[in-house]
């Protein structure tokens, strides 16, 4: 799932949800909302998913896709 997806990526970079919160110009609730599962990333505005995929160093489509790993 995507969600987890994106706490495997949060984790693996040594983030604090408010850390990505920040980078992302995101509220950190609303970023705690992602991780849980309760927003989709579908419904995640343009800049904000972009923010996040560069500081995860990923593309759009990797948090965007399903698939566990990146082609």
């Amino acid at each position: 799932m995507r969600n987890e997806k994106l706490i495997g990526l949060r984790q693996a970079a040594r983030l604090t949800q408010a850390q990505v919160a920040a980078q992302a110009q995101i509220d950190i609730r609303t970023y705690r909302r992602y991780e849980l599962g309760e927003i989709a990333l579908d419904d995640v505005a343009g800049r904000r998913l972009l923010l996040m995929a560069e500081l995860f160093g990923v593309t759009v489509d990797y948090l965007l896709n399903d698939a566990e790993t990146a082609d």
